[in-house]
This record gives structure tokens, C-alpha cells and sequence, in this order.
């Protein structure tokens, strides 16, 4: 199981789909990303995941929930991928 997030975090495209979102869900409820977020970290961290990649996995977990929970790093991304 957890080798499988760790998986689908490392061959995700964006952030989006690191954190297994849509845009349009995260503007319909800003703190969707934190709650992904908090539940995606206890299933990729090094310190309990111990399959391969799953520091890799969580630094790029950490990377989308840090640009997608503020909302002025949310539009620069957003501007960048259109």
C-alpha cells in the first residue's frame, strides 16, 4: 500500500497530482491540499515508509502542499502551467 503512494507521488505530472486534487477543487476549498496533505505525509515518510523513493516522494509532497496551500504561490503556479 505504501509503496504504492509512494509510486504514484513520484510519477505525478504537477502538484495537483502529487496531492491527488483537481484546480477546481482546491478553489472550492482552500484547505483541501493540508488535509490531503496531512494524510499522503503519514503514508510516505521516510521514517515510516521504508520502501524505495519514499524521501524523494515526500520532499515533492512537501513541495505541492507548500505552493498549493498559499494562495498567491497557487496562482504563480498556476500561471506557469497555462
Amino acid at each position: 500500500k505504501w509503496a504504492k503512494a509512494v509510486e504514484r507521488i513520484l510519477e505525478a505530472s504537477d502538484h495537483y497530482a502529487v496531492l491527488g486534487l483537481t484546480p477546481e477543487a482546491v478553489s472550492a476549498d482552500p484547505s483541501a491540499p493540508k488535509q490531503k496533505y496531512k494524510r499522503l505525509a503519514l503514508e510516505v515518510h521516510p521514517d515510516k515508509n521504508k520502501a524505495g523513493g519514499a524521501e524523494a516522494a515526500f520532499k515533492k509532497l512537501n513541495e505541492a502542499h507548500e505552493t498549493l496551500s498559499d494562495s498567491k504561490k497557487r496562482r504563480e503556479y498556476d500561471g506557469r502551467a497555462a
